[in-house]
């Protein structure tokens, strides 16, 4: 911890004199809490400076390749810029750094801030392939997975992620996880699954905690532990991820698996709704229609609610507006708008008994 303490002071020292390799990575460590509490204004205050610094130092390789992540991602207050991007790291690229040839292969391969070209982004990925850089391999593995470019080779492509996995590509750990869970370019094998997607979560790699979840809702691999479940769903939805906020916050009302925190789940599913997530909006719904949790009836905020998760595109919410409008739950009578939702209604319906 100590050691710890001393790293963040020499870094902030450093920032505060003008490094904006130091600012940079305080940045970065805010912004995912890594060895600090993640304070995502704390990071663009950092992001910010970094910005000002690499604009007044003198053009490098690495200044113009550090300038092109920031209108990538649109770091800080920096606004999303994809074609400056492309022309910050193709100043690198030019001059062989490896850092912006595997930006442009990337940018080529899926259309960012360049016209997209396949086969152009397959023959850059093939020049930095083997330099040891872990987003190279990946971006390799990736190509061979899928056929992108080139063709398919599984195996090729297992080998890549392994490369990039032990050069701490935590989507490639993920990856392989994935591909061992499908057995898909290797045998299958569930304690493989189960080790990577471990790994991908001590990095706090959202979809890792939700499958290493779902592996103990299930009991696979490991045994079945409805506790575990919810703390690596809690987890998930500690990321920022608004799917992870409706499952955790709707298991914590689950009072069958004997985790029924319904306070803790509302404050949950209440966060999601803030993100405009649909099923928790119409989850929120029901709770206040019919005043459950603690919660007190609200016929005008559950009918809000319904119609707002259809509009967010829930499509079965549609039974429960219809169903409001019909009997004035929360809303009076409008004959245009029931005739409306009973054919909206309907035609689900007739969709529904099509597929089935």
């Amino acid at each position: 911890m100590a050691n710890l303490e001393k790293e963040i002071e020499s870094l902030e020292k450093a920032s505060k004199d003008g490094d904006f390799r130091a600012s940079y990575r305080l940045a970065q460590m805010y912004n995912q809490g890594v060895n600090v509490k993640r304070d995502l204004e704390v990071s663009s205050e950092y992001f910010d400076t970094a910005f000002r610094q690499l604009n007044e130092a003198n053009a490098t390789n690495e200044t113009n390749y550090l300038l092109g992540t920031f209108y990538l991602f649109g770091l800080g207050t920096v606004n999303k810029d994809e074609e400056k991007a492309f022309s910050f790291f193709k100043k690198s690229a030019d001059k062989n750094d490896v850092n912006g040839i595997v930006m442009i292969a990337n940018a080529y391969l899926n259309g960012i801030g360049v016209e997209k070209d396949e086969e152009e982004g397959y023959k850059l990925v093939l020049k930095v392939k083997d330099s040891k850089h872990p987003l190279a391999y990946k971006i390799y593995a990736d190509c061979k997975m899928r056929g992108i470019g080139t063709e398919v080779d599984l195996k090729e492509a297992v080998k890549y992620y392994k490369l990039a996995a032990e050069n701490n590509d935590i989507t490639s750990v993920f990856i392989l996880g994935t591909l061992y869970y499908e057995g898909k370019g290797v045998e299958k094998d569930l304690k493989k699954s189960y080790e990577y997607f471990e790994k991908a979560a001590e990095f706090n790699y959202p979809d890792a905690l939700k499958n290493i979840a779902f592996f103990y809702s299930k009991g696979i691999h490991v045994e079945q532990n409805n506790e575990k479940e919810a703390e690596y769903l809690k987890r998930y939805a500690d990321t920022g991820s608004i799917d992870g906020m409706f499952i955790y916050g709707t298991i914590c009302l689950e009072r069958q698996k004997g985790l029924f925190k319904y306070r803790e789940g509302l404050e949950y599913l209440k966060r999601a709704v803030s993100l405009k997530e649909p099923r928790a909006t119409h989850v929120m719904g029901k709770i206040y229609e019919n005043g459950e949790y603690g919660v007190f009836i609200n016929k005008n905020l559950a009918f809000n609610h319904y119609i707002t998760a259809y509009n967010l595109g829930l499509k079965q919410a549609a039974h429960d507006v219809l169903r409001c409008l019909k009997q004035g739950i929360g809303t009076t009578a409008n004959p245009a708008k029931i005739q409306e939702f009973e054919k909206i209604v309907e035609e689900l319906q007739n969709n529904s008994d099509n597929r089935a």
